[in-house]
């Protein structure tokens, strides 16, 4: 099997990681003030889901379900359902979007996007970020969310790519650099996901 290690560069932020092991979510600090509320229309489901997943720097392909893409932000495993690849030539990388509810990974890897070729980072600070709970382990709404960045593991494998379309399997662990500095993973099976750009 063909691997691919790239760099393009450093991360956002650093910080130190705690060792690898179960999610915690330490408290909220006292003075976050209060949270965006979610009008009825505009609040999220998360299909939930037993996994028994274990927070690893080292995530591998095998860890993953082979039907579905699932995910946590620290506390019950939920599943992600909508996934797109967007293409950005001028800049050489394309971007893989998982999302579940209001929460999930965006993951950005180099061009071109190859079916069969394993794209691989090692834990540490990469392009891309998890949309997840503004504070502590759920959110009800995307007003309830922030971009988080820190240190992540990355494995993404295309099966399938027709330039309109793809399938796919990956599996991603994240760990905050600041704040709550909670851990996030996501990892499954994806198909038909939408391809969109190729022409900028």
């Amino acid at each position: 099997m063909k691997r691919v290690p790239w760099v393009l560069f450093v991360g956002l932020l650093a910080g130190c990681s705690k060792k690898d092991g179960a999610a915690t979510a330490p408290p909220v600090a006292e003075d976050a003030g209060p949270r965006a509320e979610c009008k009825e229309d505009d609040k999220v489901r998360y299909a939930k889901f037993e996994h028994a997943f274990t927070w690893t720097k080292t995530p591998d392909l095998a860890s993953v379900p082979t039907d579905k893409v699932l995910g946590s932000v620290g506390g019950d495993v939920f599943q992600l359902r909508r996934f797109e690849l967007s293409l950005h030539p001028s800049e050489r990388k394309w971007t893989l979007l998982a999302v579940g509810g209001a929460l999930g990974p965006s993951l950005v890897l180099p061009m071109p996007p190859q079916v069969g070729v394993v794209y691989e980072e090692k834990f540490g600070p990469h392009l891309g970020y998890f949309q997840a709970p503004d504070r502590g382990l759920t959110a009800e709404c995307l007003k309830q969310t922030m971009i988080a960045n820190g240190d992540d593991a990355r494995v993404v494998k295309l099966t399938r790519y027709d330039g309109k379309t793809a399938d796919g399997v990956f599996v991603t662990t994240w760990q905050e650099t600041s704040g709550e500095r909670r851990r996030f993973w996501a990892g499954g099976t994806f198909a038909n996901a939408k391809v969109n750009g190729g022409d900028d």
